[in-house]
């Protein structure tokens, strides 16, 4: 994978939710709220608000039409609901941009049942498009 985010199985899945709302990997950006995995996959608290900050600024810089988040600790460190049903809004350095959160790809292979929220967020991205 050669550091690629998104590798393997968990990429090619990427790759097909993209694909269901009209999108490839070209044309999105995706980042990561870490340079490397954590171990455990685990944030360290203590460094959750820089790394939200850098996010906001990074999101403030890329003005993006929507925001998908990935991941438990990506979303409760940027606190995004995953469960949310209203159109939440995910504040920035340059103001707002509508934001989703969804379980990583990564949970999704191994627990299906949960991709039916994730395809519902992805139909309510496709929206901001």
């Amino acid at each position: 994978s050669g550091g690629q985010l998104f590798a393997g199985k968990t990429g090619m899945l990427l790759d097909a939710m993209l694909g269901a709302i009209g999108l490839t990997r070209t044309e999105v950006r995706i980042g990561a709220l870490v340079a490397s995995r954590p171990p455990g996959g685990m944030i360290d608290p203590a460094l959750a608000d820089r790394l939200a900050e850098v996010a906001r600024h990074h999101v403030s810089l890329v003005r993006p039409k929507a925001l998908l988040v990935t991941g438990q600790h990506a979303m409760r460190t940027l606190r995004i609901d995953p469960a949310t049903t209203d159109q939440p809004q995910f504040n920035h350095g340059g103001g707002t941009v509508a934001v989703r959160g969804i379980h990583h790809p990564r949970l999704l292979i191994e627990r299906p049942l949960l991709k039916r929220q994730a395809w519902e967020a992805l139909k309510q991205v496709r929206t901001y498009l």
